[in-house]
């Protein structure tokens, strides 16, 4: 069989095809009409780009001449709600002079396309992909919005939830109605036997408040498959008919200013009888022939993956297959952001130490995506398994960590609680103390709060890749009690770290808020200082003592910066072959051994 040709939308476009057509060969070259298929892909990216808006034409053919945008030096990404954060499409815009002052180059939106009225798993739970849920908005508010982002040089980021649908999602409204076509869109058993032979090898997202992964549909007269929640169906990759639907909704969203997509539950792609179902080949596949058609279609649009495991698993969306691009151009660095909360609980570097320098290298074109926390819980499985832990140490390390950040173990100052059978939530600033210090009015203790989430967000801004900062995280935001008021929210207590942003302190000129602000603007001077970019290759070691990291970086060797995670003060060693100066003021450090008080972080270099 011949390669297809692709009529020329631009320079490389035929490359991209031709890489495109390889991995839906290997997917879908079997089926009886797959030229037909390729045929109808082919037209559907020739319409999106006959109706790509001007403004958006020329901002990517702008981008043309430097592919590599997103791993400029400046980049800093922002993540948060939408109704958290202004309320609204037509707010968010009033919000921009806020995000550009913080120094935000792209702002991730958690979903906000029409979802389901009741329970939706914080809006994944997605019951139209081209419509903005009406109480953010419309498409025009979205197309706006991202317009005013742009004129800022702030990329739009939105989710992309491709693995399931909402229940009431319209395929699946079609699917229950006896419609053959929209059945095959999803994956339905109809035997136990059948279910139990997939059952085997799965694990569960939420063993707690949604067990199991199959959810019985009367309609069908079988279960279908539901990973998260009962009224999320997967959807089956193996119909090319599926991957084409959502190409469509790719390229349509790409058309309305969306310029990084965050491919949300990535691995969880394709279903085989007997594995985990979780990062099988095929899923590299689908995302490599997504990013190559968004290429040829919507050029500049980028891939955030959303896998959060063991680093040396997750390097496969950042790293080539062959000549093939990596399938994502970001990935979430969930090991690092474990190991740190680890090793700020023990007050001990070691293995953060050992997990950061056992971090795979990636290709050259992607980045890590580095943060402390997200919308999501603190999964502590993923730092046992970097740590290839037994099942005793496991058991025991995660009884200690979830006591420890609940506030249940005899010296703890975090504020959190346990979430599911492996991970803790709470805002970064309860987590660290802050609102046990507030309480207290104990100032000492309020400084050494303010102290841990800044020791904390230096590791992400020191180590390359990309720092993302979890809405309220640089104002000391806390935890959020009235969640529970809300039914919405019954059976999912990560909205106690979801709490809205409590502008007035802003407003007053809360000094707490005021401080750690300064504190981020601080970071990302002293990163873009030293020169370190999203495709830095960091390396570690531990001081003497185990209680700081200095972390350096291959290609710049002249950096060091030392965060202390205990509230003892440590010692660190300095190479004795350079003449460190101080980043922040340029004075000579005169020592080869530097003192760090509690929390404290020292950026140096020799220049």
């Amino acid at each position: 069989m011949t390669t297809p040709t692709l009529p020329t939308f631009r320079d490389g476009a035929q490359a991209h095809w031709n890489e495109a057509i390889d991995a839906l060969r290997r997917i879908y070259g079997s089926q009886p009409e797959f030229d037909l298929f390729v045929e109808r892909i082919r037209a559907l990216l020739a319409e999106t780009a006959r109706s790509r808006p001007e403004d958006l034409r020329q901002l990517y053919e702008q981008r043309m001449a430097n592919p590599r945008w997103y791993l400029r030096a400046d980049q800093l990404a922002y993540s948060t709600y939408l109704d958290r954060f202004a309320g609204d499409l037509r707010t968010a815009i009033q919000r921009i002079t806020y995000l550009k002052r913080l120094g935000v180059t792209y702002l991730h939106l958690l979903p906000i396309m029409k979802m389901r009225s009741d329970q939706n798993d914080s809006g994944f739970a997605v019951s139209d992909y081209r419509l903005v849920d009406p109480r953010f908005g419309d498409n025009d508010d979205l197309v706006h919005l991202g317009r005013a982002l742009r004129q800022n040089d702030i990329s739009l980021c939105l989710d992309f939830v491709c693995n399931h649908t909402s229940e009431n999602h319209p395929w699946a409204e079609a699917a229950k109605s006896g419609d053959s076509y929209y059945r095959d869109f999803y994956h339905v058993l109809t035997s136990e036997a059948e279910k139990q032979r997939f059952e085997a090898g799965l694990s569960e997202i939420f063993p707690e408040s949604a067990p199991g992964n199959f959810t019985f549909c009367e309609a069908f007269g079988g279960w279908v498959w539901t990973t998260f929640y009962p009224y999320q169906w997967d959807l089956n990759f193996a119909n090319p008919n599926v991957f084409e639907a959502m190409l469509g909704n790719l390229l349509y969203l790409a058309n309305l200013g969306v310029e990084v997509f965050r491919v949300d539950a990535a691995p969880y792609l394709w279903k085989r009888a007997g594995s985990e179902c979780f990062n099988e080949p095929e899923v590299f596949d689908i995302l490599r022939a997504f990013r190559a058609l968004l290429a040829i279609a919507t050029p500049a649009v980028i891939f955030k993956g959303e896998a959060i495991a063991p680093a040396r698993q997750t390097a496969r969306y950042l790293s080539k297959d062959g000549p093939a691009a990596p399938p994502c151009h970001i990935a979430y660095q969930a090991s690092l952001m474990t190991a740190s909360w680890a090793a700020l609980a023990s007050g001990d570097v070691t293995a953060l130490t050992e997990i950061f320098n056992q971090t795979p290298q990636i290709d050259e074109s992607a980045a890590w995506l580095t943060y402390v926390r997200c919308h999501d819980d603190i999964g502590w499985q993923v730092y046992f398994d970097d740590l290839n832990a037994g099942e005793q140490a496991r058991a025991s390390g995660l009884a200690s960590l979830r006591n420890f950040y609940g506030g249940a173990e005899i010296g703890s100052f975090a504020e959190g609680v346990p979430f599911q059978a492996h991970g803790s939530i709470g805002t970064t600033a309860s987590l660290c103390g802050l609102g046990k210090a507030l309480s207290g009015s104990d100032a000492v203790a309020v400084d050494l709060a303010i102290d841990r989430i800044l020791a904390m967000y230096a590791l992400p801004f020191a180590c390359g890749g990309i720092p993302l900062i979890w809405m309220g995280d640089e104002i000391g935001l806390l935890n959020d009690d009235e969640f529970q008021l809300d039914p919405r929210y019954d059976g999912d207590n990560r909205w106690l770290h979801r709490g809205k942003m409590p502008w007035d302190r802003l407003d007053v000129g809360d000094a707490v808020a005021s401080r750690l602000f300064e504190g981020f603007l601080k970071l990302s001077v002293l990163r873009r200082r030293a020169g370190i970019l999203p495709t830095a290759r960091p390396l570690a070691e531990a001081s003497d003592d185990k209680r700081a990291i200095v972390i350096r970086h291959v290609d710049l060797t002249n950096v060091r910066v030392a965060i202390n995670v205990s509230q003892q003060t440590t010692d660190v060693s300095l190479p004795t072959e350079h003449v460190w100066r101080d980043l922040e003021n340029g004075v000579p450090v005169g020592e080869a051994v530097i003192s760090l008080p509690a929390y404290a972080v020292r950026w140096m270099w020799d220049r």
